[in-house]
């Protein structure tokens, strides 16, 4: 196997292991703290929210100075560096009170700057233009592996438990996902570096602090990286529904929660890596077959998904259950196959999103790599942020509302900018001027 897409592979495993723990825990956390605050008071009846929200917010100023960060001590120690901090979090909820939960969710956030931009780097240098659309998917499908082998763990753990989350279950339930995040940051130590040279140029820039810090600010004001914020920030507020807020709201509808109890997190969990797999395997797995359709169709597929998926909750699910415990049905009683039939939906929508956002910025940005996802990885954050906040607070048919409204805009602003850099690219492989409205035509 060629040395690039083994380290594509062990990428994968990496944040499959890593992300076992924590987006399992997503699930469920907001639950669990809501039984915490019922057992004990120690935290807020909506800590999950605030701990996810400022884990986020951080996440956001992080990536502001991630990338030249990144250009000194590389990819590969950011990575470690930012993984460590996942596993700093888990290990909190060994004994939870607000103070240390918020501040762990600080510093989480600020090293997940360091892993997800150092993630990007490392797949960019792995990967060029023909192999990035199918390494973001070989990583993606991978990684999501974690979201079907956690929601596996929750649902053994689930027979033993009630609806309500016990110390003793707590304890169970992080010092495993504590010890899977431990193994995804060895999984990182054992990281090989990219078979390719740096320039000259490139090694220089590594100790231009300020150089590197304002080329991410010049990089996140030019005219496409505004349009494609729309975007970013589309997949953030997804990724806060599909993440927390939906399985929230399952767990708080009554109707639901009196046939499956808590296995309703695990099937939800299951369903959406599931969705998540598929997506990945399709676009990434067999890359050079669906890709030679280009991007366009593939990032239409997600947003009619999404759209389709959002009508579908708005049917099934109350729209009180986003905030607290409820009895109410919406417009049918809910079903619990209609529910897992959308969290499938939701993950499928999510991979074909960031699969081709991830194909888009190793391609049109290869040179500003580490600046690229870093700016990417601001926007998605900063709006993930503010859905955490707002989760808690507003009914989830105003929040499928700005999903629906989102899904819409950033198709549109997706649509431009591919189409504007793919006529330049085609354009600047011809030299004559009879050439070029005929390539303008095929766009």
């Amino acid at each position: 196997m060629e040395a690039r897409t083994w380290n594509i592979i062990q990428l994968g495993v990496g944040f499959m292991l890593l992300f076992a723990g924590f987006n399992t825990q997503n699930f469920v956390e907001q639950t669990v703290l809501n039984s915490v605050a019922e057992d004990t008071g120690r935290v807020d009846e909506h800590a999950g929210y605030y701990s996810l929200a400022i884990v986020y917010g951080c996440l956001t100023v992080g990536n502001l100075v991630a990338a030249p960060i990144i250009a000194v001590i590389g990819a590969k120690v950011a990575m470690i560096v930012g993984s460590l901090t996942y596993v700093l979090f888990l290990l909190s909820f060994l004994y939870v009170d607000s103070w240390s939960l918020y501040l762990v969710s600080a510093i989480n956030g600020l090293g997940g700057a360091l892993l997800w931009t150092g993630q990007g780097n490392y797949m960019t240098l792995n990967s060029d233009d023909f192999t990035a659309g199918r390494n973001s998917g070989i990583v993606w499908a991978i990684y999501q592996l974690c979201l079907v082998s956690g929601g596996t763990f929750l649902f053994i753990v689930f027979q033993f438990t009630d609806k309500h989350f016990d110390q003793s279950t707590i304890r169970i339930l992080y010092s495993v996902f504590a010890v899977l995040g431990a193994l995804g940051v060895l999984t990182f130590v054992f990281l090989r570096q990219p078979p390719k040279q740096e320039s000259s140029s490139q090694k220089e820039q590594k100790h231009d602090h300020v150089k590197n810090i304002l080329a991410t600010f010049k990089l996140m004001f030019s005219k496409d990286m505004m349009i494609l914020s729309v975007m970013f920030m589309y997949s953030g507020i997804e990724l806060t529904f599909w993440s927390g807020i939906y399985s929230t709201s399952l767990a708080f509808t009554n109707k639901l929660a009196e046939v499956a109890g808590n296995n309703m997190l695990a099937y939800n969990a299951v369903a959406i890596g599931l969705g998540q797999i598929l997506g990945g395997t399709i676009f990434g797995v067999f890359g050079e077959r669906t890709n030679k359709f280009g991007r366009y169709p593939i990032v239409l597929l997600g947003c009619v998904t999404h759209l389709l998926c959002f009508a579908l909750i708005f049917i099934n699910i109350p729209t009180q259950a986003a905030i607290h415990k409820t009895d109410e049905i919406s417009i049918i009683s809910p079903s619990i196959p209609l529910a897992l039939l959308c969290s499938a939906l939701l993950g499928f929508g999510d991979s074909c999103w960031n699969t081709q956002i991830y194909s888009m910025l190793a391609t049109f940005y290869k040179k500003q790599s580490s600046e690229g996802f870093a700016v990417m990885k601001f926007f998605n954050c900063l709006s993930a942020c503010a859905a955490f906040f707002y989760g808690s607070k507003i009914e989830l048919r105003y929040q499928l509302g700005i999903l629906a409204v989102g899904a819409l805009l950033a198709f549109v602003c997706f649509f431009g900018v591919e189409r504007k850099n793919n006529v330049a690219r085609v354009q600047s492989k011809f030299s004559t001027s009879s050439e070029v409205p005929i390539v303008k035509a095929l766009y």
